[in-house]
């Protein structure tokens, strides 16, 4: 962890899916702000960590968007390097876009194809918007499938939170926020590979997520051509 983070104003966090982690900022020569941020993701009660399995986070932000091609590109690397992420076979036949809802935390998993998630981060670049998702008849290792996605474009940090009916994902924010939410989905949806996934969530001097915010997980699903 400390190979990655460096060892110049390091601080110590707790994530949303209470992993511990370490953070660094750093200039570079171009002005560029870059973001650093190490995890061991290992607790079994955790909904991604028991699709994925227990697995390393070594994140790196350039201006606060992830870094998903390149030699900075966050490894994700699965202390069991065997096991491939659990998919149901009828997500690979059905699921477009779908979300999903852990109640301990408020964790919420988007899970897409390719496609689904770049019609997600043009909706974010609007004013407001919503779309419909597609239901998980059985959502665990969550609790519940969510409906909708509801949008709109406010003020400040982007805040994710599920309505109190559990229906729906609702997602706020002031433009620049959510410009960087629109590209880090972009970027995911485009570049990730399966065996990857992305997290949202507020992070302190990152800059974009808020520390009202829910932590969200995001995930490529198959859409029956391949790889996602």
């Amino acid at each position: 962890m400390r190979a990655h983070v460096g060892d110049s104003d390091v601080q110590g966090i707790r994530s949303g899916s209470f992993a511990v982690q370490l953070m660094s900022h750093t200039t570079d020569e171009a002005g560029n702000l870059i973001s650093k941020n190490a995890r061991f993701d290992a607790n079994p009660d955790v909904p991604h960590v028991q699709q994925w399995g227990p697995h390393w986070n070594l994140e790196t932000r350039i201006n606060k968007q992830t870094a998903e091609i390149g030699p900075l590109k966050d490894p994700h690397t699965q202390i069991n390097p065997n096991r491939r992420p659990s998919v149901r076979t009828e997500e690979k036949e059905e699921m477009t876009l779908q979300v999903r809802l852990w109640d301990a935390t408020g964790e919420m998993e988007i899970k897409g194809t390719r496609a689904a998630l770049s019609r997600l981060a043009a909706l974010f670049r609007g004013a407001s918007g919503r779309l419909e998702l597609d239901r998980n008849p059985r959502p665990h290792p969550y609790d519940a499938s969510l409906g909708e996605i509801e949008f709109e474009e406010t003020s400040g940090l982007v805040v994710a939170f599920a309505s109190d009916d559990s229906e729906c994902l609702e997602v706020r924010g002031g433009r620049e926020s959510l410009d960087v939410l629109a590209a880090n989905l972009q970027t995911f949806a485009v570049e990730a590979g399966f065996n990857s996934h992305l997290h949202i969530e507020y992070l302190p001097d990152i800059g974009y997520v808020s520390e009202e915010s829910d932590p969200l997980v995001v995930a490529l699903a198959d859409d029956g051509f391949g790889e996602s």
